[in-house]
């Protein structure tokens, strides 16, 4: 069973505010998520020699995309977005966008 204090945890753990309303509503949503994940615990799957692999088998193709590397435009045609994005940023540093803190530490 999830109690308040628990949910209190987690929101140190992450950082967040919730009111008390939201607590409530945070407990009550976690305890049906842990209530679900005993149901799908309690499935019982069948013997590997008792399930019907045949059925599972289709004659599709294979529909994986080949590996490409990010410098091949012609395999990864939106690299030539990512660089005009990329162009357009004001500050960027080894390839990554550098952007404002939107979280503070401690909040």
């Amino acid at each position: 069973m999830i109690t308040r204090q628990d949910v209190d945890n987690l929101c140190v753990l992450a950082r967040i505010g919730i009111s008390d309303a939201e607590r409530d509503e945070l407990t009550s949503d976690l305890e049906k998520i842990l209530e679900y994940v005993e149901q799908v615990k309690s499935v019982t799957m069948p013997a590997e020699g008792d399930m019907n692999i045949s059925k599972h088998i289709s004659q599709d193709e294979n529909i994986l995309t080949k590996n490409v590397t990010r410098d091949d435009t012609d395999a990864y045609p939106f690299k030539k977005y990512t660089d005009v994005i990329m162009n357009a940023l004001p500050d960027k540093s080894d390839g990554y966008a550098r952007v404002q803190r939107v979280l503070g530490v401690g909040e």
